[in-house]
């Protein structure tokens, strides 16, 4: 079962968790890492008869949501956000007709700077590449890529960036196939973080399953993974 009041339930638990565990760590700086599929959009046609809402107020609503959200958690922390756009808010059904940049999550993005431009202690970072679906930031000296996921698997996710981008990179972060999944390339962590959501019928239909969580991800001086903490919320 999945609508917008459970939706809005797992976000409040979910601030109290990362205010908590973050505090046990000594935490001051938060890096919030958004990394797509804030929709259900118009990919799949099952996708859209389970949806409680039309694509427009879904994108309505989570903006607001993750409005609240940051501004909550920005109460405790200095917060940086960083944005890929997921397959599922594409304008265009059929990927090999659809423009990367069509993307019902760009609005999301664009008004969260609008919503949180007064916060000193909020930064949207907006996307820089071309295609939406990539971003590259430092945190204490370790080189950490976004991707969404739905170009790579998770066994070629370092060689893929590293190649595009020319960098070598510490730790990745993906999402997509909505299930919590570390491995480890040539030295490079990758890390897919799971879904809010949980399954849905589409996934049952391809008979996988999972838990609906997210993951909080310490950053050492030692290591770009000193701790990580799967935070379920069903």
């Amino acid at each position: 079962k999945y609508d917008v009041s459970i939706a809005k339930d797992r976000i409040s638990r979910l601030i109290v968790q990362v205010r908590d565990d973050c505090w046990r760590h000594g935490v001051t700086h938060l890096v919030i890492n958004g990394l797509g599929d804030y929709i259900s959009g118009n990919i799949h046609l099952p996708l859209r008869l389970n949806s409680q809402e039309d694509v427009i107020s879904q994108v309505m609503d989570v903006s607001e949501v993750m409005a609240e959200m940051i501004s909550l958690l920005s109460k405790y922390f200095y917060i940086d956000c960083y944005t890929v756009y997921g397959n599922h808010g594409r304008v265009t059904p059929d990927k090999k007709e659809s423009l990367s940049l069509e993307n019902f999550e760009r609005i999301i993005e664009w008004y969260l700077m609008s919503r949180l431009k007064d916060n000193p202690r909020v930064s949207i970072n907006v996307t820089t590449d071309c295609t939406g679906d990539m971003v590259v930031y430092d945190v204490k000296g370790w080189h950490i890529g976004l991707i969404h996921g739905d170009k790579d698997k998770v066994s070629k996710a370092a060689s893929n960036m590293t190649l595009m981008t020319r960098q070598p990179f510490d730790l990745i972060i993906t999402a997509h196939k909505h299930h919590f999944n570390a491995d480890e390339t040539n030295g490079c962590m990758v890390i897919a973080n799971p879904s809010l959501m949980g399954v849905d019928d589409y996934a049952k239909d391809l008979r996988v399953t999972s838990y609906p969580a997210q993951t909080l991800i310490i950053v050492g001086d030692k290591s770009p993974v000193e701790c990580m903490y799967y935070i379920r919320l069903d």
